[in-house]
């Protein structure tokens, strides 16, 4: 839109460069076109878009209100509309697309029909009467405001499916739990049947002192395997007792980003006898896939992103999910974006863990989630 509505302006600018004095004509003309074709390239490259948007509100803006000082004249009632008036709607397209806030781009579209509605009255705006001024405002208020309405829809509509898709990914991690329940309780199942199998199959076997007292000690052992299992049957929802290597943890996430398709680089680092609560390894595998998914999602085409998972002090682990993509303020990320503050944030912070968020616009983006570990080591805890 801009490359088009640039074309349409511009031999109306060559047209007024006799009104305008010579340092005014080549100021305005290559400010404003200047920061439209560095918009074009940021758009292309997924580079500094919002702060090329910005730039191009901007300067519209301040090149409208300073208007009458670049007039020769500026007594002289000139013919026509000034040029800078035929990309109001471009830079409100802008506006909207810098700020993500709604507020920001009314509060700009006002200040734009101010500018513009006040340089038309003079006469080196046009010096037009109040009526005709006020139908050009009016045909910039009608299509500045079709363009902040159409944002604000798209970006209601991507806030919805990253809704979606936090629910989706809850859902999965709970599921994943309960799987892991599942094959623990198995497990346990399969272990007291052999051990009280055993036991009773030797007792019966036993016609010495020795083998009378290892039958005792065989029965000792299978008691102790039925009350853990009776606890483990009665516990649905305790997961801190049960442990995950971290090495599953990394096969896990190697086989989510495989089913994501993806171009995400992973780096595990040695994680040899790494264990963590089964808790803390759910919560860490669906936080960084939730991260890995933003990271498709926003931060654009064609930029590197990795996956790396090392092992932190005595029994922590680190999982990093980087890219070199557009990347964001933090501080302006709308309260409805549940994708990092809930599926990633909370749900680390929640089992004992950290988040650590490094982002700029046009930089790229590094989410750390880390788990300092149990107090104890590595050891799994009472």
């Amino acid at each position: 839109m801009g490359i088009a509505f640039g074309l349409m302006a511009f031999p109306v600018a060559i047209e007024q460069r006799e009104i305008l004095s010579p340092m005014g004509f080549w100021v305005t003309l290559i400010a404003v076109y200047g920061s439209l074709v560095v918009n074009v390239v940021a758009s292309i490259v997924q580079r500094f878009v919002r702060t090329a948007n910005a730039a191009v509100a901007i300067i519209w803006l301040v090149t409208m209100a300073l208007w009458p000082l670049f007039v020769v004249d500026a007594a002289v009632v000139v013919d026509g509309r000034a040029w800078p008036w035929f990309l109001a709607s471009v830079a409100v397209a802008a506006a909207a697309g810098a700020y993500l806030k709604v507020r920001r781009p009314i509060t700009y579209l006002a200040m734009a029909v101010i500018a513009y509605g006040y340089v038309r009255l003079l006469p080196s705006g046009g010096g037009a009467p109040l009526d005709e001024m006020l139908l050009d405002v009016l045909s910039t208020v009608t299509f500045g405001g079709a363009v902040i309405t159409i944002f604000t829809v798209f970006r209601r509509a991507s806030s919805a499916v990253d809704k979606a898709q936090a629910a989706a990914l809850s859902r999965y991690a709970e599921a994943a739990t309960q799987d892991a329940i599942s094959r623990e309780r198995v497990r346990v199942d399969a272990l007291v049947h052999d051990s009280v199998l055993t036991t009773l199959v030797e007792a019966a076997r036993s016609t010495t002192p020795e083998a009378m007292e290892l039958s005792a000690r065989m029965a000792e052992e299978a008691i102790g395997h039925l009350e853990a299992a009776g606890e483990a049957s009665s516990r649905t929802t305790e997961q801190e007792t049960e442990q995950d290597a971290g090495s599953s943890l990394a096969a896990r996430l190697e086989q989510a980003v495989a089913q994501l398709g993806g171009d995400v680089v992973l780096r595990v680092g040695e994680l040899e006898g790494r264990m963590l609560p089964l808790a803390v390894s759910d919560a860490l595998h669906s936080a960084a896939m939730q991260a890995v998914i933003n990271s498709l999602q926003h931060a654009g085409a064609r930029v590197a992103r990795w996956l790396a998972v090392h092992a932190v002090g005595d029994s922590g682990i680190r999982v990093e999910v980087g890219d070199t993509g557009v990347g964001f303020l933090i501080d302006e990320l709308p309260s409805e974006r549940l994708g990092l503050r809930v599926s990633v944030i909370e749900r680390v912070t929640a089992v004992g863990g950290s988040v650590e968020i490094d982002s700029h616009p046009g930089e790229g983006t590094i989410v750390t989630l880390q788990w300092p570990g149990n107090p104890e080591g590595s050891e799994k805890p009472s």
